[in-house]
């Protein structure tokens, strides 16, 4: 019988490459388990993530920003229930990967089957929005150490990446496009907003920020 990773990779022609680690160093720490090393991986990741999180509420305070920012209430967003052909839209709009969560479906075989479940996610995404709960499956995610440069052993030399589920990429596509609208009808984001819009880059703020030194010197 074939496995989904069988299948998986019949479908999509992935070819299986040996990276094993099989020692890990990490401040003078030496893991030659492997049952452990994940456990190793997961522990250095996860200290990395406190010490930014720690930074980061050390040297910003957001609540003050935005109550300095937004003197005003903003309307409430209305979520306008999506559709099948919405749904299967977004799906061919996927970058297609072989890359894929613990559920083990990729973009690419979400898309081979979109005919097939481009309804059921419809109804699953429009419940979503009717009862306000994002559904707790599709935040799990695989994390995936990846090899940066130098040696191989040394764990500070590897970074995390999160594998979602496809079908999780599909809802959260959703929620932007109405989320964004919103932003954009209500004239929310501000002009110093450059990331992550339409029809703006970081050649525009560097623009932006050139003509504000050109004023300042004239």
């Amino acid at each position: 019988m074939k496995t989904t990773w069988d299948i998986t990779r019949l479908l999509t022609g992935i070819k299986t490459k040996n990276e094993d680690v099989h020692q890990l160093n990490s401040n003078g720490n030496v893991n030659h388990n492997f049952q452990t090393i994940p456990d190793f991986f997961n522990n250095y990741f996860l200290s990395i993530m406190g010490k930014n999180h720690s930074a980061v509420n050390k040297n910003n305070n957001f609540a003050d920003y935005l109550h300095l920012t937004c003197n005003e209430p903003f309307p409430n967003i209305k979520y306008q229930y999506t559709s099948t052909k919405e749904i299967e839209k977004i799906i061919s709009s996927l970058k297609s990967k072989n890359s894929y969560g613990y559920n083990e479906i990729s973009v690419n075989i979400l898309k081979f089957s979109s005919p097939y479940v481009s309804s059921p996610l419809c109804h699953i995404c429009n419940k979503m929005f009717s009862s306000g709960i994002f559904p707790e499956r599709l935040k799990y995610a695989v994390i995936k150490p990846i090899f940066k440069n130098g040696d191989r052993n040394d764990i500070s030399n590897y970074r995390p990446i999160s594998l979602l589920p496809a079908f999780s990429k599909v809802f959260e596509k959703v929620l932007y496009v109405r989320m964004y609208q919103h932003l954009i009808n209500n004239d929310i984001l501000v002009d110093d907003q450059f990331g992550f819009r339409l029809k703006s880059s970081t050649m525009a703020a560097t623009c932006d920020l050139i003509n504000e030194i050109l004023e300042a010197f004239n």
